[in-house]
């Protein structure tokens, strides 16, 4: 028979083995929700949301400050680091008041103990206050101080205690209760957070709970004086420090930013790449801003700043505001009509393509594909313009028959590839207006694609936040094999995919061309743009582009020089039109405004020619790339892909006699031989509307009216149709067909020209020259001619749009 002694040794020894097998399991975490908090690039809070559970509660600090770790211990645990969880001396205490003649309940809880009813709490349990719970908590102490350093259990219980109210842990006590940050917390007020766990009701109770709470701070006061960590001063002044009435909001420097992370990644400390101050600036000039265009009934700005590091380091921002305004909607991330944001990137991928040298001249007459007849702002046509100046000027009837003659499918692409996501329709879907605004991009978007302008073509993501390893990066290339979204909606998905992928980057245009697109958007003579880019921003030297949408729905102006890209949004959030509406006085004298509150941090005047551009002989009047017909040639910087840029077309030489100076025929004479000299000839249209507004002071040779001619071409040019052109003509809103307006240059303006249209006499006309026909669908000639024989002859197709349903449904929809 075994011994009762040697059944007890084995039962002790069981229980021993128990309990140290029970402090090899992890004692777990808390799974409670947390804020989602957001810091500037110093580490200064912009922002928190409450969490899950309506509670705010911030997410673990890396460490507590000195001054309320000395009040909590002295408020919670004296002998915190002398004992393993458990302190004996406390339970002897305790014992002895509990069980003595004079009767006083008294804990033994230490602060370890305190974190292990937290813990349970936070996982569903609701323990009671009796002895097993108590012999529960206890050893789970144990655990946490088997698997915990002394300072991680201090964060642990300051993380998750409760202050009163739906205020948990220290973080969110000391903004919430004093509006200030734990490291700035004075000890009376340190004093006053430590006593609250103890009683988190009485700082919001009665009378008597708050005086019972100044007593309870005093006396860890008295104790903190002791311990000699502040003098008799320091403790009367923190005695004087007055309890908070009520909870104080806040920081809200960055709502939409906020807003963005806490949707996509909640519940972390974000510490962002927004910059305190600068963000605090931007947003205070674009509220004035706005108060000044609310005043004419725009109601909507968003302002983004892009911070461009030199070398390959990401993009970051700077300043974000989603909207100036009350509005709760992000407006930096809606997509909008882009108006002529997009041009820079054609005009980019044009030189990339060696399609056009920086200086050639790109034609700007009327001009017609299908139902769509682009004009330029102005009103105005200007025959041909230097595409830099058609640029700089953001002419828009050069960049429309551009896109035609490059095509939309490979300017669609370089978009996507820019990041800007929101493109879902085809390239037929969206046509020549592309470039005009036909297109969806967000404000993030076009800043990202713009700051690759500034990074040598090369467009990436630009980095928001991270924590811990974690990194949100916005905009930029799509991920890898991604196809282009069928939606909207499916854009938004995958951008928010995107935000926790790794960095992006992709090339979408050459150094020398980005270059290029810069040094164009710099040229100034942009009238009222120009003024306020002196008033505002000093002069500096600066490439900006401005764009309004269609019906004045959107405003846009993105600003780029070394180091900074500055991009503005204005407009209505519901896409009402509005007359005061337009990028040169609405969005662009904020972007001006900020430039001189960026700082240059070593940045340069302006960006260095990059080492791919390379000298190309040009004809120094049209700018086409030089033939032996040009004047002397000047040489022009361009990308090397420029070399097989087209000819000069519009110079020939031509015998010009020496005494008359006019062109004549080669086999003519006048006493002398004629001379050969260069001769501009230029189109009839372009030429006739050159000379017609003055842009260009054309040579004065001349041709001679003799019969000893040279042949120079026709002086009479159809503009409108073009030869071959498919002309769909679109129905009023009663049904009946509109006109087609055929349009006829000459280069004399007194010039008498009379039309037919498939034999049929359509009148004669000198001073206006547009014939308005109805010709049925099928293919058509039309022919005009001068008093003096010469002529022009254009064959062109017509297609009627057809009548729409009774049903209803408009004409093209399915």
């Amino acid at each position: 028979m075994i011994p009762m002694s040697r059944w007890r040794r084995v039962a002790a020894s069981v229980v021993a083995l128990g309990l140290l097998g029970g402090l090899l399991i992890p004692p777990g975490s808390f799974p409670t929700p947390r804020s989602t908090a957001i810091l500037d690039t110093r580490g200064h809070l912009l922002g928190a949301t409450v969490a899950r559970d309506g509670q705010w509660r911030f997410p673990e600090g890396d460490s507590i400050p000195f001054r309320f770790e000395q009040a909590m211990l002295e408020a919670e645990d004296r002998r915190f680091y002398l004992h393993p969880g458990i302190d004996p001396w406390a339970v002897l205490r305790a014992l002895r008041s509990n069980l003595g003649p004079h009767r006083r309940i008294q804990g033994a809880s230490t602060l370890t103990m305190q974190v292990a009813r937290l813990l349970r709490r936070s996982q569903g349990l609701a323990p009671a206050r009796n002895l097993p719970t108590k012999l529960f908590e206890a050893f789970l102490a144990l655990r946490l101080e088997f698997w915990n350093r002394k300072t991680t259990i201090l964060r642990l219980w300051s993380a998750n205690a409760p202050f009163g109210g739906n205020v948990v842990g220290l973080e969110a006590a000391a903004w919430r209760w004093y509006g200030t940050a734990p490291e700035d917390l004075t000890w009376g007020q340190c004093a006053t957070l430590a006593a609250i766990p103890n009683a988190p009701s009485w700082l919001l109770g009665s009378e008597s709970g708050r005086q019972e709470l100044v007593r309870r701070r005093d006396a860890i006061l008295d104790h903190l004086q002791e311990d000699g960590h502040l003098d008799s001063l320091d403790a009367s002044l923190a005695k004087a420090e007055p309890l908070p009435a009520s909870p104080h909001p806040l920081p809200r420097l960055a709502p939409h930013a906020l807003a963005r992370l806490a949707r996509v990644a909640p519940g972390h400390r974000w510490t962002t790449t927004l910059d305190e101050d600068l963000q605090a600036t931007v947003g205070r000039m674009a509220r004035a801003q706005l108060d000044d265009l609310s005043s004419k009934g725009i109601p909507g700005l968003s302002v983004l700043v892009l911070e461009v590091p030199a070398g390959d380091s990401l993009p970051l921002i700077r300043a974000w505001i989603g909207d100036a305004g009350p509005q709760s909607v992000d407006l930096a991330t809606a997509p909008r009509s882009t108006a002529s944001t997009l041009k820079p990137f054609l005009y980019g991928l044009l030189l990339d393509q060696g399609r056009i040298l920086p200086h050639q001249w790109l034609v700007d007459v009327p001009s017609r594909w299908g139902v769509y007849r682009p004009k330029n702002a102005s009103g105005v046509f200007e025959g041909a313009v230097p595409a830099h100046q058609a640029l700089a000027r953001s002419l828009n009837v050069p960049w429309v028959r551009s896109l035609h003659e490059v095509g939309i499918e490979p300017f669609l692409g370089l978009l996507r590839r820019a990041g800007l996501g929101h493109l879902h329709r085809s390239a037929e879907g969206y046509g020549l207006s592309l470039v005009l605004g036909g297109g969806e991009a967000s404000l993030l978007e076009l800043a990202t694609a713009y700051a690759g302008l500034a990074r040598q073509g090369r467009v990436s993501t630009v980095e928001l936040a991270r924590s811990g390893t974690r990194t949100i990066h916005l905009g930029g290339p799509p991920l890898e094999g991604q196809p282009p979204p069928r939606s909207p909606r499916e854009g938004n998905l995958l951008e928010d995919l995107a935000m926790t992928a790794p960095p992006r980057e992709r090339r979408i245009l050459s150094p020398g061309a980005s270059w290029l697109v810069l040094d164009a958007l710099r040229i100034p003579g942009r009238s009222e743009e120009e003024t306020a880019w002196r008033a505002f921003a000093g002069g500096r030297p600066l490439a900006w582009k401005t764009g309004t949408s269609f019906g004045f729905r959107d405003a846009w102006t993105i600003a780029v020089r070394p180091r900074w890209v500055v991009a503005v949004w204005v407009g209505d959030p519901s896409g009402a039109g509005h007359p005061h509406l337009g990028g040169s006085f609405a969005a662009a004298p904020l972007a001006f405004r900020l430039q001189p509150m960026l700082p240059r941090r070593g940045a340069p005047i302006w960006f260095p020619p990059p080492p791919d551009l390379v000298p190309i002989a040009a004809c120094p009047v049209t700018g086409f790339r030089h033939t032996p017909a040009c004047p002397p040639a000047v040489a022009v910087m361009a990308p090397a892909s420029t070399i097989g840029a087209p000819l000069d077309p519009w110079h020939h030489r031509e015998p010009v006699d020496p005494v008359s100076g006019r062109r004549v025929s080669s086999s003519c004479r006048s006493g002398e031989s004629p001379r050969m000299e260069s001769v501009l000839n230029l189109p009839a249209g372009v030429e006739a509307l050159m000379r017609a507004h003055g842009k260009f002071a054309l040579p004065s040779v001349v041709h001679d009216d003799s019969d000893c001619t040279g042949s120079t071409g026709s002086p009479l040019q159809i503009l409108i149709p073009e030869p071959g052109a498919r002309i769909i003509l679109p129905r009023d809103i009663d049904g009946e067909v509109q006109k087609l307006a055929i349009q006829v240059a000459h280069r004399r303006r007194e010039a008498r020209i009379q039309c037919w249209l498939d034999h049929r006499d359509l009148g004669a006309s000198v001073r206006f020259r547009d014939f308005l026909v109805q010709p049925d669908p099928g293919d058509h000639v039309v022919l005009c001619q001068d008093e003096e024989g010469a002529r022009d002859r254009v064959a062109f197709h017509v297609e009627w749009t057809q009548l729409a349903r009774k049903t209803g449904t408009r004409v093209g929809e399915d």
